[in-house]
């Protein structure tokens, strides 16, 4: 676990960026947060992929620090760039960082919500293995399949897809995972997702070409631009 002096430290730059009130206030993925902050996330118990993150340290799965103020522990790398260049937070990039600490921004590896599947620090997708971005944005009138569009976008298809589930929900759940193609409504826009209105969090699990298995999350963000 964070020895008391970090902890203590981490918690210093919570309270110091946080609005005064918004102490204890919890945040999903799906909402915003403050920049610096210290998250709490839990992950899927089969995969390890990061589900939901809160504001605060202890309670949850892994911890980091919320470089670019989403809510989530995948960090936009400008943003983060933007902060770090400026002497504030950890880099996410592998510099800077430590051999127990790889992007240097006071958690730990072991309890770094980045070194989890799919995540900021993750060493994935490498050797040609396939690997999904943190989101996809079917737009309305389209006809997508949302996951497979999500591969193709990173450059590389696996050579199966094994699991296809929703964080919370069922919507589009069974052309998911089919693959089956369909056209984005107003439905799609506006239904009440499991991250927000007319986003969806699923988490797949995939073979690549060398045999290996690999899981990760996509936010479907439908209507978005």
């Amino acid at each position: 676990m964070l020895n008391s002096s970090l902890r203590f430290r981490l918690h210093l730059v919570v309270a110091a960026l946080l609005p005064f009130g918004a102490l204890g206030a919890c945040t999903g993925a799906d909402q915003t947060g403050t920049a610096g902050e210290l998250i709490t996330c839990s992950t899927d118990p089969g995969t390890g992929v990061i589900l939901r993150c809160t504001p605060g340290g202890g309670g949850g799965t892994c911890t980091d620090v919320d470089e670019d103020g989403d809510g989530d522990c995948h960090d936009d790398p400008t943003i983060v760039k933007s902060r770090t260049d400026g002497g504030g937070g950890g880099s996410d990039d592998g510099s800077g960082g430590t051999a127990d600490d790889d992007d240097g921004d006071g958690v730990p590896n072991a309890e770094d919500c980045d070194e989890r599947p799919g995540e900021d620090g993750d060493d994935h997708g490498g050797g040609g293995e396939a690997e999904l971005p943190y989101d996809v944005k079917p737009q309305l009138d389209a006809t997508v399949t949302p996951i497979l569009d999500a591969f193709a976008a990173e450059g590389v298809a696996p050579a199966s897809i094994d699991s296809v589930t929703l964080d919370g929900g069922s919507w589009r759940l069974a052309e998911l995972q089919a693959g089956a193609p369909f056209v984005v409504t107003p439905d799609d826009c506006n239904h009440a997702g499991n991250r927000d209105v007319g986003r969806d969090r699923v988490i797949v699990t995939w073979t690549n070409a060398d045999g290996t298995s690999a899981s990760d999350h996509l936010d479907i963000r439908y209507c978005e631009q």
